[in-house]
């Protein structure tokens, strides 16, 4: 199944509220500068496939206006780092929940729109994943590298027990650590997908963790016609680049849920 590759989607979008690269153990800021169209139910696979979705299945341009994925996801769970997703949004059928790491805090509008980019009803990469909320962030948009440290051990605890194929998430960047890379690894080790944001400094990406780990898909990001993805001149940066750049994903104008 090509599930879990097709998940790196959704990080490519993320690449768009990547926070400044920061030490490990400061606060590690996740600004949005993008704001994606929310997702409708007139939004509808057969007859008006995103962009992003006809990108992604078809390795060279023009794109053909399908998404045939060879899979959806099915028994699959994808743990998404973030605040909080809304869980009874229409656009996940029943299928979101709490990770169990921390209790929910009352915010979701990040976590609600990678959710939706992962496994949205209407525009959702894998539409049959089991959705998983690790709340690291507080609402203002800040984490410690501690608190997401803590949060992977989790996940792989967690996911040892259930036995159960898993896709972590991970938008956050900071400096590159090779105390975080090897959480990582210990994380991979044990059979789980991390997905990271290359980060949005217009940048080498291989000066970031975790990145810069040769142990994970690392996504930056692209604008249509396979354009560098670049914020606008008032906020500068754009997607970074380089050998720690596993792959490309449409990253700009891409069409997710917000919280209701």
């Amino acid at each position: 199944m090509n599930t879990k590759i097709l998940i790196i989607l959704l990080v490519a979008w993320m690449m768009t509220m990547a926070t400044k690269a920061t030490p490990l153990d400061d606060k590690m800021r996740v600004p949005v500068n993008s704001k994606p169209n929310r997702e409708s139910r007139s939004v509808e696979p057969e007859s008006q496939v995103p962009w992003h979705l006809d990108r992604i299945d078809q390795r060279k341009l023009p794109l053909d206006d399908k998404y045939e994925p060879s899979g959806r996801g099915s028994g699959v769970d994808i743990y998404i780092f973030a605040e909080g997703i809304q869980y009874d949004h229409r656009a996940f059928g029943g299928r979101a929940s709490n990770g169990g790491f921390k209790p929910d805090k009352g915010c979701s509008q990040i976590g609600t729109e990678l959710a939706s980019l992962a496994a949205g009803r209407f525009v959702g990469v894998a539409n049959k994943v089991r959705i998983y909320s690790i709340n690291v962030l507080a609402c203002q948009m800040y984490t410690s590298a501690t608190t997401v440290i803590q949060a992977l051990i989790f996940v792989m605890n967690k996911t040892n027990t259930t036995g159960r194929r898993s896709v972590i998430v991970l938008p956050l960047v900071g400096r590159s650590s090779k105390y975080f890379n090897s959480v990582v690894k210990k994380v991979v080790n044990n059979n789980i997908v991390v997905v990271t944001a290359a980060g949005n400094y217009r940048n080498d990406a291989c000066r970031y963790s975790p990145g810069n780990s040769p142990h994970v898909i690392n996504v930056g990001a692209t604008q249509r016609k396979d354009r560098l993805y670049q914020l606008s001149r008032r906020h500068g940066g754009g997607s970074n680049f380089g050998k720690c750049v596993s792959l490309y994903a449409p990253g700009d104008s891409v069409l997710a849920a917000r919280d209701d």
